[in-house]
Parts: C-alpha cells; sequence; structure tokens
C-alpha cells in the first residue's frame, strides 16, 4: 500500500504517517515547512511543497490522506485561511485527477456546523454562522463531492483529536492546564461531553474506508465511543495525571451538544475508544518522550 499523506508534520498527518508505517506501507509524507521526524528505518520519502502553489510531481500512490490546513487561529487571516485550505485543495485535487489517483481521506471539521443548536450533531445537522476557517472546509468537501466520478472521497468532520503531540483543542488544553497547576475554566459542567477522537481511530476508519468497494463521495462525523459529563471528565485527567483540577464554573446557563457518529460505524466500522479510556491512553502518551 503506497499512501501520500499532506501535513504530516502536523500532529494528526504525522500520526496517520506513523500509524501506516507501521503497517508495513510505503509512506510519502508531504510538509510545507517544518520537516517532520521519522525512523532513519522507515519507509518514508518526505515532500516538501506549499501546495497553495501547485501540487508537485508526486508518484502514484494507492491513497491520500489530506491533513494539512491552516489551523483555526485568531492571527490567522481570512485570506490565509482560504490559501491555505481551499486553494491547496484544489491543487491536490487537480494532481489527483491528472495522475488518476481515486481514494482520498479528507480531513474536515465539526466547525463546519457553526452555531449549534441542537443537542446533538448528525450529519444533516444545518451548518449556521460558519467561521470562515469552517467554511473553507465545507467548500472544500464540496469540491470532492463535484469530483465524486473520478475521486472517492470520504470527508471526515474532526472533533478535538488527541494523540501523541495533540495541541490545539478544548480537551487537550485542559489536560495541559491541569499539567501545569493551572486552573481551569468550565461551563456547563454537568453537560454530556463526546467531541473527541483519538488519530488511531481515524486512521482504522481509513483502512476500512481503503478496503471497502464504496465509490463517489461520502461526509462523516467522528467521536469518541462514549459520553462523559464534563465536570467528570476534567476530574478523570486529573485523576490520572496525579492532580486535583482546580476547576471554575464561568457560566453554568450556556449550552454544548454531543455529536453522532452512527453513519461512520454502521458504513464504514468505525469503532471508536471509550472517552475515559482516550483520556487515559493521551495522558500517557503525554508523558512519553518525544
Amino acid at each position: 500500500m503506497r499512501i501520500l499523506v499532506t501535513g504530516s508534520s502536523g500532529f494528526v498527518g504525522g500520526g496517520i504517517a506513523r500509524l501506516a508505517l507501521q503497517r508495513g506501507w510505503q509512506v510519502h509524507a508531504h510538509y510545507r515547512t517544518r520537516r517532520p521526524c521519522f525512523p532513519d528505518d522507515a519507509a518514508v520519502q518526505l515532500h516538501q511543497a506549499d501546495l497553495r502553489d501547485g501540487a508537485p510531481d508526486w508518484p502514484h500512490v494507492d491513497m491520500v490522506f489530506h491533513a494539512a490546513t491552516n489551523a483555526n487561529a485568531r492571527n490567522v487571516s481570512a485570506h490565509d485561511l482560504i490559501e491555505g485550505n481551499l486553494r491547496s485543495t484544489q491543487n491536490l485535487l487537480r494532481w489527483m485527477q491528472d495522475r488518476k489517483v481515486r481514494r482520498i481521506v479528507f480531513c474536515s471539521t465539526i466547525s463546519a456546523y457553526g452555531d449549534v443548536h441542537a443537542p446533538c450533531v448528525h450529519e444533516n445537522t444545518e451548518c449556521i454562522n460558519t467561521s470562515v476557517y469552517g467554511m473553507t472546509k465545507l467548500l472544500s468537501e464540496s469540491l470532492f463531492r463535484e469530483a465524486a466520478d473520478s475521486i472517492d472521497c470520504l470527508a471526515v468532520r474532526l472533533p478535538g483529536m488527541l494523540g501523541p503531540n495533540a495541541h490545539g483543542n478544548w480537551l487537550s488544553g485542559v489536560i495541559a492546564r491541569i499539567a501545569a497547576g493551572r486552573p481551569v475554566e468550565l461551563f456547563n459542567p454537568r453537560g454530556a461531553f463526546n467531541n473527541a477522537a483519538h488519530v488511531s481511530d481515524l486512521f482504522a476508519l481509513a483502512l476500512n474506508f481503503a478496503a471497502g468497494g464504496f465509490s463517489g463521495y461520502d461526509m462523516v462525523n467522528i467521536c469518541a465511543g462514549s459520553e462523559m459529563a464534563v465536570q467528570d471528565l476534567v476530574f478523570r485527567a486529573g485523576l490520572e495525571l496525579g492532580k486535583t483540577p482546580d476547576v471554575r464554573i464561568v457560566d453554568a446557563r450556556r449550552s454544548s451538544f454531543t455529536i453522532s457518529a452512527e453513519k461512520a460505524m454502521r458504513r464504514y466500522g468505525y469503532a471508536p475508544m471509550r472517552l475515559e479510556d482516550m483520556v487515559v491512553r493521551y495522558v500517557r502518551e503525554s508523558a512519553e518522550p518525544a
């Protein structure tokens, strides 16, 4: 199996690339600026390229895992999000069509739904007031949907992702604050939470998609395999870290939502780990040397 992983210097792309290497696959690891680190004897070829300028003449692969993205951060402009997410995806799609690479897993985002008012998010939940970041992902999904006659695409709307070197989402940030002895601010502490997934479960989903006979375009949500009350989750993370979290309730009236991954489970055999097990695993992964 030959796989191209874009954004392999990020923790999602890097995690997918490492898991593919563990299976004995030949990995082509793309990065833009920061060179990723892999074992010296790994069957990996590194490719530096800025997808905003177009895709290089990469070798043919069996599947693409598109994790390259401009993150949803306050200092990232709308222009940079459009160039780094939408234009880069356009260029990658053109390369796939030119080289007749048929299969791709595309990392979209739960942020595509925008302001969620429903208690549980399903794939048919309306997208309302979507941010620029979420909109670039929605439009990228549309590109793959329109190319369904030549590209088999599974767009996965990612929640907060955990795994080695995870960062940039609520749960990884909370765990980092507990570890550092800093206060943790919560709203709706008794609200149910499952807005997380582990990179290994995402890889297993990609495996099932690659092995199946699906053709065309599809989109699914993913999440943890169980729910916990937010406050219980924070204290469980603290227990694993050996620390008592300094919890501060900032707005107990604010609403929250959970995510349904029933479609991914039914169609692609997605089998996520329980949320508590995921947190324990992530805390232990974070304690391991890089």
